[in-house]
């Protein structure tokens, strides 16, 4: 249900490899221009990446909401099975 670790740091992990790919590249070849290439052609999995941890933790959000109202819809108040609230407190206390 909830995404791992590695979902939630692949965008981070892939730009960062990313950046230092494309900052090898310059420095190898300063004014080729070559480290533009691997920077457009993989700049989108970043955001690919991002974008489906995002999509899991809304669906995750989306089970979770759907819980609490199953449980909100089960759930009696107290004054309702006849009971009193103080009188609940109370024998909590001691």
């Amino acid at each position: 249900m909830r995404p791992t670790k590695l979902a939630i740091w692949a965008p981070f992990a892939f730009s960062a490899i990313l950046g230092v790919i494309c900052l090898v590249t310059y420095v190898a070849t300063p004014l080729s221009g070559a480290w533009i290439i691997p920077y457009l052609c993989f700049l989108p999995m970043a955001f690919w990446f991002a974008a489906s941890a995002q999509w899991q933790t809304r669906q995750d959000v989306k089970v979770l909401e759907a819980r609490i109202q199953q449980l909100e819809a089960t759930w009696t108040a107290p004054e309702e099975r006849g009971e009193s609230r103080f009188m609940r407190e109370k024998d909590s206390d001691g």
